[in-house]
């Protein structure tokens, strides 16, 4: 696998999250990525007011915490733009 930029990984998961909102483990496997980079990119959008973050403290699948990524308005405005 080939090293991609950031800015190349956080458009795709932007891309991703237009579809539907998704947890970590989903984007991991739909941009092909690792878990740390997922959650890095993913916390720096949230940052920036593209995505927001929430915590599901027992998922049903598996009984776990995970964490569920759903796009907001500006990042819905912001793929528009590109």
């Amino acid at each position: 696998m080939t090293k991609r930029a950031s800015y190349e990984i956080r458009k795709e998961i932007l891309l991703a999250l237009k579809e539907e909102p998704m947890v970590y483990s989903k984007l991991e496997r739909k941009i092909d990525t690792n878990p740390n980079t997922i959650k890095s990119h993913c916390k720096a959008l949230e940052e920036d007011g593209f995505v927001k973050i929430t915590k599901t403290e027992k998922d049903p699948s598996n009984g776990k915490p995970s964490y569920k990524v759903s796009l907001t308005p500006q990042g819905l405005k912001r793929i528009k733009k590109d």
